[in-house]
């Protein structure tokens, strides 16, 4: 079975950006993808319609059944809410759909919940549906990272707005995982059928309790979100949300321009400062627990040598990277998490660091005067930046880099395989 390791190679913590229309209203949100407040369109009656350039169409829409990508956030933030909500500006969780927790051990937690919730149905939210989420997303076997801890066995519902969760080790940081995007919490009593087909099929896209419900997706193009008036809530600030796919960065920074959208989701660092330039537009910056990650095949050569791990590490200059490929707008992590995640430890001396001299001495101790490797990475600008720099950094040590650009279903396709040839 291929190895993945990632610890060595952190590279970069990113914040996360959104240009939008500045010139109808000035609340800020908690979030890049959570604006619903600012709109730079021009719209003079009728409804209030919120549309968003995003870098990529939704995947799917039951998040319990399929990995979860980037691609969905957007899509998940406005359709399904959490136990708890995650503020990155204060890097405090919040209740959301639960108003409370106790901790009973080192591993039980007793969740009370709101009794004011429904699904898009009507469905009343219970304690047995957080129960029915957690385990139907175990079961599909795709959400080992998110829900693998969870020990459902042990659960314990108590009544509808009581619920007992059980871990298999311990989480200190239990709210903030559960306030995690992937952690949306689903009605059963509201799913039509089999859950599978709800997929791709709005009208069986029932058991959500979101601010907004989809209901027209033309795939590859756009997603359309009605409001939704039952919110527990309060009133979702927009009648209609719309989700543009648009690929290309640049696209997406352009069509704010042109003001056919009024907010852009991740614009290339390379045109922030001609965004904040227009004074009809404003950039919102906020620090994220994205990282840029560069995963290594540690069965392949040079990687199944630990002193060539080392010396690749150390001969990375990740201030370079943030600076050159990210135009600045990141930190280095010296850590395998990124500086913004609550379980960041500070790792001085670990290989998350720069120093050439050193490298080589690592590279001369493993058993490799040169080598030949293959970085795949996503058609993103500052993805190539990044590659170009890691190509000349690993030329020292006499280590020849071939960038292989591919979309992002391909990457993760790749990072899954099992061929050590790859």
């Amino acid at each position: 079975m291929k190895k993945i390791l990632a610890v060595i190679l952190v590279l970069v913590m990113v914040l996360g950006l959104a240009a939008c229309g500045s010139n109808t209203a000035n609340n800020t949100p908690s979030t890049p993808a959570e604006n619903t407040t600012n709109t730079g369109t021009e719209q003079t009656s009728g409804p209030k319609v919120l549309k968003v350039a995003t870098k990529a169409d939704l995947t799917n829409l039951c998040h319990m059944l399929t990995t979860v990508s980037s691609n969905d956030t957007p899509g998940q933030q406005v359709m399904m809410d959490r136990l708890f909500e995650y503020d990155y500006s204060t890097g405090e969780s919040t209740p959301m759909l639960c108003t409370g927790y106790e901790q009973l051990t080192d591993k039980t937690y007793r969740l009370t919940l709101r009794d004011d919730v429904y699904s898009w149905a009507g469905d009343k939210f219970k304690a047995s549906d957080v129960l029915f989420t957690i385990k139907t997303a175990i079961d599909s076997g795709v959400h080992a990272r998110y829900y693998g801890n969870f020990d459902v066995d042990n659960f314990v519902v108590e009544d509808d707005t009581h619920i007992i969760i059980a871990l298999k080790n311990v989480d200190t940081f239990i709210t903030t995982t559960l306030a995690n995007i992937p952690y949306g919490m689903a009605v059963e009593a509201s799913v039509q059928g089999d859950l599978a087909d709800s997929q791709f099929d709005l009208s069986k896209l029932t058991y959500y309790t979101g601010p907004y419900i989809p209901y027209e997706w033309e795939t590859g193009v756009s997603i359309k979100f009605k409001r939704n008036d039952n919110y527990w809530g309060g009133t979702p600030a927009f009648d209609e949300v719309i989700l543009i796919a648009t690929k290309d960065p640049s696209s997406r920074a352009s069509s704010l321009e042109s003001k056919t959208v009024d907010l852009a989701l991740e614009p290339p660092t390379t045109m922030v400062s001609t965004i904040e330039a227009n004074p009809d537009l404003s950039v919102i910056s906020v620090p994220t627990t994205n990282s840029h990650t560069l995963f290594t095949n540690t069965l392949k050569a040079p990687f199944d040598d630990v002193n060539a791990r080392r010396a690749l590490a150390l001969a990375l200059d990740r201030e370079a990277i943030v600076e050159v490929a990210l135009d600045g707008y990141g930190k280095v992590s010296d850590s395998i998490l990124p500086v913004g995640n609550p379980r960041y430890e500070s790792a001085p001396d670990s290989y998350y660091r720069y120093n050439l001299a050193e490298a080589k001495e690592y590279w001369a101790k493993s058993k490799y005067a040169g080598q030949t490797v293959t970085v795949k990475l996503t058609y993103a600008a500052e993805h190539e930046m990044a590659a170009t720099l890691i190509q000349q950094m690993w030329k020292e040590l006499g280590v020849i880099v071939e960038p292989d650009p591919v979309d992002g279903s391909a990457l993760r396709s790749a990072i899954g395989e099992t061929d050590t040839s790859k």
